[in-house]
């Protein structure tokens, strides 16, 4: 071809589109039948140089597959990794949301259970033990106060009442008493003895009202306490069930955050294994074409 050229050195640019255009004229390749097999051949003056050439075109293909699976998952990894980013500081926002919507309406979760719920059912338990210990006083404080009304109680209620300086002057009056009616029968009811002995029962009588006095205003201090104690646990209840009231109102609004908060959280966890699974194809590509 040198007798026809002209004296003008050909360019790289030429020289290369020279053999692209050998190379093309040389080249064939066809599908076998109805397979996804292609059958590459080159024809040339050396069958090694056709045979390394064919080889070279297959080899090409495959590594420009390899190279484009690179390629590809190289930027859904950087898309991935974007994403992420953005999808973490979306979840810790709405984490956070979460929190502070909890501190700002004093929510607190102890064990799947809300703390308002947990006080309401300790209130409510307080306040029948409260009104048991009310009614328990006030049936000491009637007691008290019938007893008030005789004028020396029988041994039962002397028993009953478990105080020791009742029961003590209780038998000491009726001692005197026995005492007394045995005397005025025997020297008369107005015998010095006799008067004397009555005196001193009215002594006795007197301890004796002096003593339930001072018991009935314990029963009624005790009373009173306990009627105090009930009313401030009703009041406590009032506010509690006003508290959970709130609390109940304010759980829809947070379960709406709590939702989000999961949505990001699972966006976030999903797209984290598909930059994983990005990476590891990015690390070992892998081809469907293979030379047979």
């Amino acid at each position: 071809s040198g007798l026809f050229s002209s004296d003008d050195a050909d360019s790289e640019f030429d020289l290369t589109r020279k053999a692209l255009q050998t190379f093309e004229k040389e080249r064939d390749i066809k599908r076998v039948g109805l397979t996804y097999v292609m059958d590459i051949n080159f024809t040339s003056v050396s069958a090694d140089k056709a045979a390394r050439i064919a080889n070279a075109i297959a080899d090409a293909y495959i590594v420009d597959q390899l190279e484009a699976k690179y390629q590809a998952t190289k930027r859904a990894s950087v898309w991935l990794q974007d994403r992420i980013k953005e999808l973490r500081t979306q979840a810790t926002a709405a984490q956070m949301a979460v929190v502070a919507f909890k501190e700002k309406n004093n929510i607190v979760d102890t064990g799947g259970r809300l703390m308002t719920e947990q006080q309401l059912a300790e209130v409510n338990s307080q306040l029948i033990m409260a009104r048991a210990a009310t009614a328990e006083a006030k049936a000491r404080l009637d007691r008290i106060n019938d007893i008030m009304k005789q004028d020396i109680p029988d041994a039962s209620v002397a028993d009953a009442l478990k105080n020791e300086t009742i029961v003590k002057l209780r038998g000491q009056y009726v001692d005197f008493a026995a005492r007394a009616a045995e005397w005025a029968g025997r020297y008369g009811p107005n015998h010095l003895a006799v008067i004397r002995l009555r005196s001193q029962m009215q002594e006795i009588r007197r301890n004796i009202t002096d003593e339930l006095s001072r018991i009935q205003q314990a029963y009624k201090s005790d009373y009173d306490i306990a009627q105090t104690r009930e009313q401030s646990i009703k009041n406590s209840l009032a506010s509690v069930v006003s508290e959970t009231q709130l609390t109940n109102q304010a759980q829809v609004q947070l379960r709406e955050f709590e939702s989000n908060a999961q949505t990001f959280q699972a966006m976030y966890d999903n797209f984290l294994q598909a930059y994983m699974q990005a990476t590891q194809q990015q690390s070992f590509p892998i081809t469907e074409a293979r030379l047979i």
